[in-house]
């Protein structure tokens, strides 16, 4: 049962990597101090980690590295910010329920990189963003709240 009624949908164009800043600020603002899980999907390179960085610097933590190489990067301060990047090893709902879950025990924001959307965890917001990459090195964000 998800408790957050509101829906964040919408679709912005990115010029720029400081133009993700409006995007994290709006999903910022829509998680209004509760627990958010963030599914980010799109090509290589796209700018799923500046995102995330973005994300991170509005909540006062330090920029993170991609997490492709280590699967997990994990910020053991209040939220909690976990950013799991499963391009190189597929999502697996064991591994999910075995490293990631027991760590969203309090307020937290869990960013996962190459997963399709599906409701995860009954006490948390849950939204996708797809970026496309277009023209002139532009990026369409897409985002959906369910």
């Amino acid at each position: 049962m998800q408790y957050y009624s509101i829906k964040l949908n919408g679709q912005y164009k990115i010029s720029g990597t400081n133009s993700y800043l409006k995007v994290a600020q709006k999903i910022f603002e829509f998680a209004n101090n509760h627990s958010l899980i963030i599914f980010l999907n799109g090509p290589v390179g796209v700018g799923k980690t500046t995102f995330i960085n973005h994300f991170s610097r509005l909540i006062g933590r330090i920029p993170v590295a991609s997490a492709s190489y280590g699967m997990v990067n994990i910020s053991n301060t209040s939220p909690t910010l976990i950013n799991c990047d499963f391009y190189r090893g597929g999502w697996s709902e064991t591994f999910f329920e075995e490293e990631i879950y027991p760590l969203l025990k309090h307020q937290f924001y869990l960013f996962l990189e190459w997963v399709e959307p599906v409701t995860i965890h009954a006490n948390a917001l849950h939204v996708s963003i797809n970026i496309q990459l277009k023209a002139n090195n532009d990026r369409i964000v897409l985002i959906r709240s369910f």
